[in-house]
């Protein structure tokens, strides 16, 4: 299991994520809206792709720190 970050929580962003997070990563997702994330964490939603449910091993983050 990997810590994978990806920068941009637009439609690629949140697929891509969550497509390495089905493998078994934790994927931490950059955003620079804070509406984009507390909507990643709190909903597990992309406002990209509704239809879709955003796995838990996914963090939407502001920053991203090694500590995170």
């Amino acid at each position: 299991m990997k810590s994978i970050a990806i920068i941009g929580s637009g439609s690629w962003g949140v697929a891509l994520g969550i497509h390495l997070a089905s493998l078994g990563n934790h994927v931490k997702i950059w955003s620079f809206m804070q509406d984009e994330c507390d909507l990643i964490n709190n909903e597990k939603k992309c406002k990209f792709l509704p239809e879709v449910i955003i796995p838990d091993n996914i963090k939407c983050y502001m920053r991203i720190r090694r500590s995170d």
